[in-house]
């Protein structure tokens, strides 16, 4: 199965970051995305948002333990909403926090054309699949919670159940104080970042 190649060609390689800390992933991955058609850049999945507001990628590869975290930090910040994520192998519960999602044994080929499938919705100016999702739930939970640190009122970005427990998660407190879930079932706070 060759990779999809849709939309007008690019004259410049794609930036793709790939988040890992995994050395043979990051090797796997590399590989997979090298060539002519990609500029690559790996980072660990703690500094994930950073080196994401920093590089501006076209397209954001996460794999591993606190992927589901980065993907909900980087959906909770506007300067990387609409960054297309695809998830290999990382153990999600909820879905909907990548836009695609690949097993981590899954032939390069298929990791390509799931990239490929995301960046032709990036040309074609359509937003992320997850975030239509979230956008269409018709759920309307309490949007602007007070921060449990400093009271400033916290933007809803989305509701989403992760191993059976359903939480809202908010943007960044305007102030600083931080990246914050909300625990449903419990109407408890969880600091993320």
């Amino acid at each position: 199965m060759a990779a999809a190649q849709t939309g007008a060609p690019h004259s410049l390689p794609r930036i793709v970051l790939i988040l890992t800390d995994s050395p043979d992933r990051a090797r796997r991955l590399t590989d997979a995305f090298g060539g002519a058609r990609f500029w690559v850049s790996v980072s660990s999945v703690s500094e994930g948002l950073e080196a994401s507001i920093e590089l501006r990628p076209d397209l954001l590869v996460v794999t591993g333990n606190g992927a589901d975290v980065i993907c909900h930090a980087m959906r909770a910040d506007e300067r990387t909403l609409t960054i297309p994520i695809l998830a290999v192998g990382a153990p999600f519960g909820d879905d909907r926090l990548a836009d695609a999602v690949v097993e981590s044994d899954a032939p390069v080929d298929r990791v390509l054309a799931a990239a490929d499938e995301l960046l032709a919705l990036r040309d074609a100016g359509s937003q992320p699949v997850r975030v239509r999702l979230v956008d269409d739930t018709g759920v309307s939970p309490d949007k602007h919670r007070p921060c449990p640190s400093c009271a400033a009122p916290l933007r809803w970005v989305e509701r989403s159940r992760l191993y059976g427990v359903e939480y809202d998660y908010y943007a960044w407190c305007p102030n600083g104080c931080g990246l914050y879930c909300y625990d449903l079932g419990l109407g408890a706070w969880a600091k993320l970042a």
